[in-house]
């Protein structure tokens, strides 16, 4: 049977005795009994024989071991003698196991334990033999006799695990377990799952305890947080309907809560009417008055607020009696220069228009009035003044000027590279002009002594400034181009060299490193137009890059050479469709 108490909490491992090993009077240790017990061998416990298949011991440590247990032993004597019943029945094993034992030690032992084992059978006992075996077999539930005055501590608790304590036995030592605990140290409470309440809900929390040690929830409470209700603001007018000068108005006072907006209350309010306003009176139906008759209008007062007529008044307005306007001439039989004429000179009412007097006048001859306009003379025709009259038309010359005869100026027109030049005469007077002194046309010159070098990249055209280039090029496609050299140059250049060739290449790249080709035919061409086709197979989609010049040379080996770089420059690229 173990000594060990049965828990329903998990405990770390504990050793089965915390007191010191130390035998004393207070608490004596029996355990030792039980496992010599068993584990003593009688033939060499004390004497320190060598059993069998084991290796011989060195006699200076078997003799220290001897000593070291004697000295044991006799602690263990002290502390039986004082253990009770419990100790010498364990101690009569230890003799009985040292009876065969011829050792000096053996014998002492024996000798000391005798005495010790009588005055133990002489002692009376009141345990019965199922109380004695329980006692032998250390169990903690035997009638041992506990220290009930002193709790030993074998483990302090905390709030998450119990702590173990026991009562020793002042017989034999052997421990009486207790569990113990230690309650959660609340903290202060804290507020969780907070539902804020507004003015028509409760709202509500959990209020919760945790431990301040290990966090643990100790308590959780469901509280209510009552319904605010409405905080009333200032009131707002609504449904505002403005009285008119003769009707009723009306308008609400409503009150909201402050915190959720919602109607608390509302006043409906009656508003007096106003009463017309009178507006500064305006005139209407107007009979204006005449030379001769009255006429009438009417003042009327209306409301400024609702419109309304409020007043009308019709006034008199007395006649005006006519107002005479200027004479103006009627039937008139106008006079002429030279003959008398007559008219009515009538006068009217400038209201009504009625004809208030009418006079016959007569009409004095006018006479002539001349204007003057001077023509001038020009470089065929005589120049002179006209008179007219401007009242008859009736005109006459005079002032006579003889013909200027023409005033021609020496514009000389410089022949180009292809235009012939002349001299244009014109007449500064009448701008009458004609041409005479024709000169050819000077044609292109490309003086090909400027650029007869083989660096030279420059391309070639006229030093006339007409911008004309000796040699255009353009693509067909990327194996097709089509040239056209001048016809100036083509004269000028076969003159002095005689013989031309291509120099064109076709690159992969823009460097000119990746030659792909070059023209099919290096003779002479046959004509100034032309196309000359490069020897490689284009891909569509790529872009080609072309080094094209026409070398010009004495013969076919001459390094007395024009290298002829088209229109745009020497190095050209197309992209193959």
């Amino acid at each position: 049977m173990d000594n060990e108490w049965n828990y329903n909490e998990e405990l770390e491992p504990m050793p089965e005795h915390h007191i010191d090993p130390e035998f004393t009077p207070e608490y004596p240790d029996v355990t030792f009994f039980k496992e010599s017990y068993v584990t003593m061998r009688e033939d060499n416990i004390f004497q320190g024989e060598t059993p069998q298949g084991e290796s011989p011991r060195n006699i200076k440590e078997e003799k220290q071991a001897k000593r070291n247990r004697m000295s044991w032993f006799r602690k263990f004597l002290g502390s039986a003698m004082r253990g009770g019943a419990a100790i010498v029945a364990a101690s009569a094993l230890i003799v009985n196991a040292a009876e065969g034992d011829s050792s000096a030690a053996a014998r002492r032992i024996k000798e000391m334990m005798i005495p010790l084992h009588e005055d133990a059978i002489e002692q009376p006992s009141d345990y019965t033999p199922d109380e004695f075996e329980a006692l032998w077999d250390s169990d903690p539930k035997a009638p041992h006799q506990y220290d009930y005055s002193r709790l030993v501590v074998l483990r302090e608790p905390t709030c998450t695990q119990p702590g173990v304590s026991c009562y020793v036995c002042t017989d034999c030592g052997v421990q009486l377990k207790q569990t113990t605990y230690k309650a959660h140290e609340g903290a202060s409470p804290v507020r969780e799952n907070i539902v804020n309440p507004d003015c028509t809900h409760d709202g509500s929390y959990e209020e919760v305890t945790y431990c301040k040690v290990c966090n643990t929830e100790m308590s959780r409470v469901h509280r209510v947080l009552f319904a605010t209700g409405h905080t009333q603001d200032e009131y707002v007018v609504e449904n505002h309907v403005d009285p008119n000068c003769t009707d009723n108005g009306s308008e609400d006072y409503v009150y909201y809560c402050t915190v959720c907006g919602e109607e608390v209350s509302r006043i409906s309010v009656l508003l007096e009417p106003l009463g017309h306003v009178g507006e500064e009176p305006v005139v209407e139906n107007v009979i204006e008055p005449s030379c001769t008759e009255d006429g009438s209008e009417e003042d009327v007062v209306y409301c400024s607020v609702c419109g309304e007529e409020v007043s009308r008044t019709v006034v008199v307005l007395e006649a005006t009696g006519h107002t005479e306007a200027e004479p103006v001439m009627e039937n008139e039989v106008p006079a002429t220069c030279t003959e008398e004429g007559s008219a009515d000179e009538v006068v009217y009412c400038e209201v009504c228009g009625e004809e208030l007097s009418r006079t016959s006048v007569v009409l004095e001859p006018t006479g002539h009035r001349y204007t003057a306009k001077v023509t001038a003379p020009t470089c065929t025709a005589q120049g002179y003044t006209t008179h007219t009259c401007a009242n008859c038309g009736n005109s006459y010359k005079d002032t006579y000027k003889s013909a200027l005869g023409h005033s021609y100026k020496n514009k000389v027109t410089a022949p180009t590279c292809t235009a012939q030049g002349y001299t244009t005469h014109t007449c500064s007077r009448c701008k009458k002009s004609y041409k005479d002194t024709y000169k050819a046309a000077l044609g292109h010159n490309f003086n090909m002594n400027a650029y007869a070098t083989w660096n030279n990249t420059t391309p070639l055209k006229c030093t006339r400034g007409c911008g004309t280039y000796a040699f255009t090029i353009s693509f067909v496609n990327a194996k097709t181009v089509k040239y056209t050299i001048e016809k100036d140059f083509w004269n000028q250049a076969s003159a002095t060299y005689g013989f031309f060739e291509w120099d064109n290449l076709v690159y992969a790249d823009a460097n000119h490193t990746d030659w792909l080709g070059y023209v099919e035919d290096t003779y002479n061409p046959t004509s100034r137009t032309g196309t000359f086709v490069f020897n490689f197979t284009p891909t569509s989609g790529t872009t080609y890059y072309y080094s094209i010049c026409l070398r010009a040379a004495t013969s076919g080996s001459s390094d007395e050479v024009l290298m002829v770089r088209p229109k745009g420059g020497q190095n050209r690229s197309y992209k193959q469709p």
